[in-house]
């Protein structure tokens, strides 16, 4: 069990995040949505430990964050961050195999599990291929899979953050649904998405935050309510929830859009 108490935490003189408290069980796929700002990113490096919390805790397996070393971290916990800085000329193969490193397995078993999720992510035919050569989307798979290639037998959590950019849609949903079945399997993931109608098909569970606050959270079906999600997102939104499919719709859009860029009423 994943635990997160943050009191308060301050960046420039202003509150990032204020007055959450949340828990994210084992076997469950949790996804955190809100709008530009909200501090979504800001909770994932809480989580990971990248950011101390100034002003509370996080809990791993009852145990504090800031006592595990940084290597046996890295064992139990994996993360994809938005920004990959990797300007060499590596093959697509050699940065998947990069995440194997805290496992200290051997080149040969690193190669094949390498080899094994770049299939996994349709990637297989690009793996001698010059990463900085690939498309967005593509690259953005690879360093999915570099993250997948950290996770052993002593992992507990999976963190990604927007996992889906600059993926076609095909790769978008082929994404969640294996990110669910990680979950099915014992694993605790928890992602930062921006599309709340793929957020409900896949996530177990869902967090909302707004201007560093927990708006709700819950079961998908608890939360995947209209005025919940039209107070998120400040529009207008009618949402539904039938046989399990998430419908969303914006309401009286035109109007909205009237008010946003003061378009004057036609004169005929």
């Amino acid at each position: 069990m994943l635990r997160l108490k943050v009191e308060q935490h301050r960046r420039g003189g202003r509150d990032l995040l204020k007055e959450i408290e949340l828990s994210f069980p084992a076997g469950q796929f949790s996804v955190i949505l809100g709008p530009n700002g909200a501090g979504k990113t800001t909770l994932l490096k809480l989580i990971s430990g990248q950011e101390p919390v100034q002003r509370g805790s996080v809990t791993l397996a009852d145990q504090p964050l800031a006592q595990i070393d940084l290597l046996q971290r890295a064992r139990q916990m994996a993360m994809l961050t938005q920004e990959h800085p990797l300007n060499f000329p590596f093959t697509a193969l050699d940065v998947v195999k990069m995440g194997c490193h805290p496992l200290g397995i051997s080149p040969d078993e690193a190669e094949e599990k390498a080899r094994h999720l770049l299939t996994v992510m349709e990637l297989a035919e690009l793996s001698k291929r010059n990463y900085l050569t690939l498309s967005g989307g593509e690259k953005q798979r690879v360093q999915l899979a570099r993250v997948l290639a950290q996770l052993g037998e002593e992992s507990q959590v999976l963190l990604l953050d927007e996992p889906l950019s600059g993926m076609d849609l095909r790769h978008q949903h082929l994404t969640l649904a294996y990110l669910r079945a990680q979950a099915k399997q014992g694993l605790t993931v928890i992602a930062v998405l921006h599309d709340p109608v793929l957020a409900a098909r896949y996530a177990d569970r869902l967090v909302l935050l707004k201007q560093g606050r927990l708006s709700a959270e819950g079961k998908v079906a608890e939360v995947w309510q209209s005025d919940t999600l039209s107070a998120l997102y400040d529009l207008p939104l009618q949402v539904s929830l039938e046989n399990g499919e998430p419908q969303l719709y914006t309401a009286d859009l035109p109007e909205l859009n009237d008010n946003l860029f003061g378009a004057q009423p036609r004169q005929d």
